[in-house]
């Protein structure tokens, strides 16, 4: 009954300088030196960022009388977003980030990066598309590489492919068995008493899944099968996938 209170007292919202102050840290202008020296790594900056974008895409669903400055906040998401996959946080998450053994026993980081991996599948749905589409261009050029007998060029996007992979990983290494994969298989939900079944947020989840697997080209095979793993960590998670695979 306080939410209003609570949202009213974040830093983002009540202090008018807190976003642009952070956007300093985290952005290179054109006429200021690159801001990534500051960083001695890169890739934490790349997640930063990314975080930061998918906050202001949370703040679209929030009353925008909440705040002054609500317009210059929302309508930074989608730029945001587009920066940090610049930055590949996504490789950042797969490869580096998750290496990290300390973020799987500590319920605080593991809720708050499975908040990161929905919120992204939720809010920006069209960016989750555009990143597919990128993957099958990326498919097609390896295709066309091959067939020539040529190495495809390293430029080619794989971002689609690491979401992916990041997802399964993080998912398939469940600690604290607090089965939060259980949320993309909501709409598959057999008990009629299960929460999931009725969640907006699940239903994205589980179309993001429909979708990342449609029409599956040879490139995105082991990341999708990978991510179906690793979110098939459980038993009632691994029932649905089997269903799912069944269909």
């Amino acid at each position: 009954e306080d939410g209003e209170d609570i949202v009213r007292r974040l830093p983002i919202i009540h202090d008018d300088s807190f976003f642009d102050d952070v956007m300093q840290e985290l952005l290179i202008n054109d006429d200021t030196p690159d801001l990534s020296e500051k960083w001695d790594c890169p890739g934490l900056r790349a997640l930063a960022i990314f975080a930061l974008g998918l906050a202001c895409g949370t703040l679209r669903m929030t009353p925008q009388n909440l705040y002054r400055n609500a317009q210059q906040l929302v309508e930074k998401d989608e730029e945001l977003i587009d920066i940090a996959i610049h930055l590949k946080v996504f490789d950042f998450l797969n490869f580096t980030f998750l290496e990290n053994p300390v973020i799987f026993k500590t319920e605080f980081f593991y809720r708050r990066l499975h908040t990161l991996f929905t919120d992204f599948i939720e809010i920006m749905h069209t960016k989750v598309t555009e990143l597919r589409a990128r993957a099958d261009e990326t498919a097609r050029t390896v295709q066309s590489y091959q067939q020539q007998g040529l190495e495809p060029p390293a430029t080619v996007d794989n971002n689609f492919a690491n979401l992916l992979l990041a997802i399964g990983k993080f998912y398939e290494n469940d600690q604290l068995e607090l089965q939060l994969s259980l949320e993309y298989w909501g709409p598959m939900e057999k008990d009629p008493g299960a929460f999931h079944r009725t969640s907006s947020r699940s239903v994205c989840l589980f179309k993001f899944m429909r979708l990342a697997g449609d029409l599956l080209p040879q490139t995105l095979f082991i990341p999708y099968l990978k991510m179906l793993a690793g979110i098939s960590g459980n038993p009632q998670s691994a029932r649905n996938a089997f269903n799912l695979l069944k269909q």
